[in-house]
């Protein structure tokens, strides 16, 4: 696992990262990014006092993903081996309490939203909590290059003992998800 970068005062236990879960052949491109309490992520983003990561492309900072800039994060490797990239947020009270995160990636080989060509998207992502495996979404299907447009939003839910997890993808074009996922039994929503 990649380590991402804290400040001395901040450690482990109040961090929510998502993590690339399989190898990659391009760059992680990442627009927008945010964690949420409620399960169809319909509250305000949970407050953080810092984003973390595992290293960027020069000119495509963590920050970005964070905020309107217009500018994606893009990771650091161009080539991602598994669990090699990392995007999240230090300092956030209560991480154990997600429930849902939006997360728009870039697509590769198209230049919109701010978006280098190089920058794609994984397919499939881990979320940590505490530093701990939450939830794994495999198979997330995504665009292609021919699909417009070119940048979708993703709101994947976690699952609790009531609720069965998701993935859902706003754009014009329908998506059949597959409940193919893995999760972490010993995770709780104390």
């Amino acid at each position: 696992m990649g380590q991402a970068a804290l400040l001395p005062w901040s450690s482990p236990q109040d961090t929510l990262f998502l993590q690339n879960a399989a190898a990659s052949t391009a760059a992680w491109g990442v627009a927008e990014l945010s964690f949420h309490r409620l399960p169809d992520c319909s509250d305000a983003a949970m407050l953080f006092a810092h984003p973390g990561i595992s290293g960027s492309l020069t000119g495509y900072d963590e920050a970005n993903a964070f905020s309107s800039s217009g500018i994606p994060w893009v990771s650091s490797c161009s080539a991602c081996t598994s669990g090699q990239a990392l995007i999240g947020v230090v300092g956030v009270c209560r991480p154990e309490e997600v429930r849902c995160v939006k997360l728009q990636q870039c697509t590769e080989n198209r230049n919109s939203y701010g978006c280098p060509a190089a920058a794609g998207r994984m397919d499939r992502v881990t979320l940590l909590a505490k530093g701990e495996h939450v939830f794994t979404w495999n198979f997330m299907q995504g665009q292609t290059s021919s699909v417009l447009p070119a940048l979708e939003l993703e709101v994947l839910t976690i699952p609790s003992r009531r609720r069965r997890a998701t993935m859902s993808a706003f754009v014009d074009v329908s998506y059949q998800v597959q409940a193919d996922a893995e999760v972490n039994p010993g995770f709780s929503s104390r």
